[in-house]
């Protein structure tokens, strides 16, 4: 029986956690477009929108768990269909964006627009599937051989949403993990039959044809759901013993970074969970915030995927602007494509929440309706008596 529940404290740390990793994706990438400051390149530091890329896996594998363990009548076919409405929903508006955004690139900047190979209908299938960039398939000789294996496997991030080949290894975590945790172990108690043979064996071939930097994506998740399997054993430590355990997990993560300036290490990957562990594990009190600190919070963690989705697209927007000499500084056009794909993120949440509302109220209005129609014909019935 599922005894752990997060604090008000760790969802606000997740809250912040996520937030953060957005904004260090926003603002490498900008730096390395623009080739401003220190963290343009590697040579000082590793790119700070890889290490962000390494915490929202931990944060999806932890809090993936933690919807499984916290339902223990969850089924994996209500698991997938759960899945599938919040990474959609703003998926396939994300989709239709680039796709337009791209295609007037092409209209409008012929010459700079550089993702003319990746334009293209099948890759755009291929991504509404989620089908994973698979590196090592060149590698397999009979693979790299077969069009029907690059017709179906070989992909790519549709047009300019280059940012995506990490959405779909995270979709992937999902449906493996997912069947794992609820088929595989809940349902069968480990006594695997022939479709968890081959759902595992599938597992293995899509783990075995992933880059390093996959593999350690594949870590990352795995490292969320232990931290969020032994949480709960561990006592809140006294704040400084906690703080101090934080400062030094800190401190290794810096001098790791500076010393291999490199985000796609297994040092990496260990000392971002660890910190996010020792994070948690300070939070185990039930330290409540105000309704509105609560919603400020929630609002930016929840803008933090649509960012995620379209931003690159909007900074190609802005950089065409300024390569084609519009009378933007370099300074400007850096500014204008934060603020321009903070207030689309915007838009995409408050718009699909608007429509989540609206939903909500119909199928509110049909209970009403159906609880007074009981309420007659169990009127009706006993006046007949």
């Amino acid at each position: 029986m599922r005894t752990y529940t997060m604090t008000r404290a760790q969802s606000r740390a997740l809250y912040i956690i996520r937030f953060a990793a957005a904004g260090l994706v926003l603002l490498g990438h900008s730096f390395s477009f623009y080739q401003l400051g220190p963290l343009k390149n590697q040579d000082y530091f590793p790119y700070i929108q890889s290490i962000a890329v390494l915490i929202f896996l931990v944060l999806s594998g932890f809090l993936t768990a933690y919807s499984i363990d916290k339902h223990p009548n969850y089924s994996y076919a209500a698991f997938f269909i759960n899945r599938v409405k919040r990474i959609y929903a703003s998926f396939l508006p994300a989709l239709a964006f680039i796709a337009i955004a791209d295609g007037m690139m092409i209209w409008l900047f012929p010459e700079i627009y550089s993702h003319y190979a990746y334009f293209n209908l099948p890759t755009l299938i291929r991504n509404l599937f989620m089908i994973p960039v698979l590196p090592n398939i060149g590698k397999v000789g009979f693979l790299n051989n077969s069009p029907l294996v690059h017709a179906l496997l070989v992909n790519q991030p549709f047009g300019s949403g280059r940012p995506l080949w990490t959405l779909f290894i995270e979709w992937n975590m999902y449906v493996f993990y997912g069947y794992g945790a609820l088929i595989i172990a809940r349902k069968h108690q480990f006594r695997m039959n022939a479709a968890d043979g081959v759902m595992l064996a599938c597992f293995v071939i899509f783990a075995l044809l992933l880059d390093f930097r996959g593999l350690l994506m594949i870590l990352c998740f795995l490292g969320g759901v232990l931290i969020e399997k032994v949480l709960p054993v561990f006592v809140r430590p006294r704040p400084i013993i906690g703080y101090f355990f934080l400062l030094i997990a800190l401190l290794l993560f810096i001098f790791h970074a500076v010393t291999e300036k490199e985000a796609y290490t297994l040092p990496m990957a260990l000392l971002l969970s660890l910190f996010i562990f020792i994070i948690l594990l300070i939070c185990q009190s039930d330290t409540g915030t105000r309704s509105v600190e609560r919603g400020v919070l929630s609002f930016l963690s929840d803008i933090t995927y649509p960012l995620y989705l379209t931003h690159y697209t909007v900074i190609e927007i802005i950089i065409c602007l300024y390569r084609t000499n519009a009378g933007l500084s370099k300074g400007v056009a850096f500014t204008l494509g934060i603020v321009f794909s903070c207030l689309l993120a915007c838009l995409f949440h408050c718009a699909w929440a608007a429509l989540g509302r609206k939903k909500y109220k119909r199928r509110h209005r049909r209970i009403v309706h159906y609880g007074r129609q009981r309420d007659r014909n169990t009127a009706s019935g006993h006046a007949g008596r």
